[in-house]
């Protein structure tokens, strides 16, 4: 009995291991000040601008525009990355005449026009690796 409980068990904690995502950024523009991530999980949380995790990722070691970065613990969900290349380290997205003055991405998807994309344009779901592999492709106008 206590085998089966034991063989149970360890399967089910296949499934509840945290997991990470493993960023990969290209189109940065300069080594200056910082990345800021925000992760979020749903439409209502993007816009209003609460992500369930915000990180700041240092742009020291950012080679011919690209740098790679880890986020860990997180479980099986729904996630939307969004990026900004915080290049002054204000913690703040600049803008000239309403348009962003520094770099921003999203994961998984470019984007082309001027409109803010909705958290579906930029979504993916964590499926059960331990490691999944997100591209983001910096924008700056």
């Amino acid at each position: 009995m206590k085998l089966i409980f034991t063989i149970i068990f360890s399967s089910l904690c296949l499934f509840c291991k945290a997991q990470t995502i493993q960023l990969e950024i290209s189109g940065i523009k300069n080594n200056k000040g910082q990345l800021l991530i925000g992760v979020y999980t749903n439409q209502d949380n993007y816009a209003k601008k609460e992500p369930i995790i915000w990180k700041s990722i240092p742009k020291e070691k950012v080679l011919n525009g690209c740098l790679e970065a880890e986020l860990k613990g997180l479980n099986k969900n729904v996630y939307g990355i969004a990026l900004m290349d915080d290049e002054d380290s204000n913690w703040k997205m600049n803008f000239t005449f309403f348009i962003p003055s520094e770099g921003f991405a999203f994961s998984n998807y470019y984007s082309t026009g001027i409109r803010e994309p909705k958290f579906d344009d930029f979504k993916f779901e964590m499926n059960q690796k331990l490691v999944q592999k997100v591209s983001f492709k910096m924008r700056y106008i």
